[in-house]
């Protein structure tokens, strides 16, 4: 198991491959709370990427969406 500390002083524990659930902790320690790995990763895909991909595909011009 991993361990990250954010800069907003929350503690994640996770596993590299994101399976099982990412343990966080809040700033203090008081609060810990478990999800599943997947459902962050989904989270961030659908909530973050996704869109930055969608704005960058649409700032192209044909060419660029062409491959050229």
């Amino acid at each position: 198991m991993h361990t990250y500390l954010a800069t907003g002083g929350t503690l994640f524990h996770y596993n590299s491959d994101f399976s099982g659930d990412v343990n966080i902790i809040i700033t203090g320690g008081e609060e810990i709370i478990k999800i599943s790995g997947r459902d962050i990763l989904e989270l961030v895909a659908y909530g973050y990427i996704r869109p930055k991909n969608i704005a960058a595909i649409e700032d192209k011009n044909w060419m660029e969406l062409l491959g050229d």
